[in-house]
């Protein structure tokens, strides 16, 4: 009997230990900290900060509630210059140099140190308008408006065209993912084609596919999926006052102007305000880690430095974020992790992950279970060859 428990307890370490390897790896969004560091011999953390906005009832996207508690462009611009500050001047003491040079430090220089990337999420029907072959045809999409570098953080497979790039001029550009695009176009060889939301047109310049996990189907829902720079997602603001809850937090500057700007309805670009109105939903950054912990130190003290306070938003470190260790700090207290992410407006591929943790947590279950069988054999073995031995003396 202990042979087989033993036998038992190895397959199930191995089993365990192949799953939890396969959950992390499915989970493309959370490995950038890896992928960019590569072979620098720098070790880096990606780090997602979650904030709040002001939801509205239609599936708009959340507008910019309050300077305590909301993030829009104007605030990561801030951000960005202070994080910039603090890598560049440890990059300068580990490197022995004095001074500062764009060119070799910092986010813009030919050798990048860092990367970010800023994103939220509205629902919205895409239209793909009559021809003389094709009826027109419609869709409802999670449209998810990027700036930074998105695709970096994010490697999505792209099927056809490219992703979305902040250095182009024209914003009325579209990527599509293969579900919509085979639903509109029954192709994702489509680049070049038109689609319109709430009537303003769209080129489409790539298709992309997400995981095909379950983990990832169960996270998604039923909509599909399609990205726009962040910008656009201003003409797809509902136009109801956003000004009514900021007297109750406390914050009622900027009031007039917030009203001013969402004001005007909805698919007019002469009525559209301000993009600086849309809350950031979610930013992300890639930043060097040479010691423990002072990745998501830097990114706290430019968010404070920026006049944002480390209590109002939600933090989570990506990587290595299925390590048992890990693991268990989110877990317990329990319930307190998932109490605190219940009041954050979470993308799908943060879902996700949070689903993987769940079920990495299963395995990992099972993967002590099986230790710990393993070891109550390799005891009852030692015990038996101990008493033949006495036995036989």
């Amino acid at each position: 009997m202990p042979y087989v428990l033993l036998a038992a307890g190895v397959g199930v370490c191995i089993l365990s230990g192949i799953r939890v390897r396969q959950i992390s790896d499915s989970q493309k969004a959370q490995i950038a900290g890896e992928l960019w560091a590569g072979e620098s011999g720098i070790r880096y953390r990606q780090i997602s900060c979650f904030a709040k906005g002001q939801p509205q009832g239609n599936g708009s996207p959340d507008l910019y509630l309050s300077s305590a508690i909301s993030l829009n462009k104007e605030d990561i611009a801030n951000i960005r210059t202070n994080i910039d500050a603090v890598v560049r001047a440890a990059s300068e003491k580990n490197s022995g140099k004095s001074g500062s040079s764009s060119d070799d430090t910092g986010s813009g220089g030919d050798t990048r140190l860092w990367i970010d990337a800023y994103s939220a999420e509205a629902d919205c029907t895409v239209i793909r308008e009559a021809t003389d072959l094709k009826a027109a045809d419609s869709a409802q999409v999670t449209l998810t408006g990027v700036s930074g570098d998105y695709y970096l953080i994010h490697p999505l497979q792209v099927l056809h065209g490219a992703f979305l790039s902040d250095d182009s001029l024209d914003t009325q550009k579209i990527v599509l993912d293969k579900e919509l695009a085979f639903k509109l176009f029954g192709s994702y060889d489509i680049v070049g084609s038109h689609v319109t939301i709430n009537q303003r047109s769209y080129t489409v310049i790539g298709v992309v596919e997400h995981g095909g996990t379950k983990i990832d189907r169960k996270t998604s829902g039923d909509l599909l999926h399609a990205y726009v720079p962040f910008d656009e997602l201003v003409y797809l603001s509902s136009g109801s006052a956003a000004s009514s809850d900021l007297a109750a937090i406390g914050d009622t500057s900027g009031t007039a102007d917030l009203a001013k700007d969402t004001a005007g309805g909805t698919g007019d670009a002469g009525n559209a305000g301000d993009s600086s109105v849309l809350a950031v939903s979610c930013y992300e950054v890639v930043l060097p880690n040479r010691i423990e912990g002072i990745a998501m130190q830097n990114l706290v003290s430019a968010m404070e430095t920026a006049g944002k306070s480390e209590k109002y938003y939600l933090f989570v470190d990506n990587t290595d974020r299925f390590s048992f260790l890990r693991l268990y700090d989110t877990l317990f207290p329990i319930g307190d992790t998932a109490a605190e992410r219940m009041q954050y407006k979470l993308p799908f591929w943060e879902l996700s992950a949070e689903t993987a943790e769940s079920v990495s947590i299963f395995w990992w279950v099972l993967f002590l279970a099986g230790a710990g069988t393993v070891i109550t054999s390799l005891l009852a073995v030692y015990a038996a060859f101990g008493k033949r031995k006495a036995e036989g003396q």
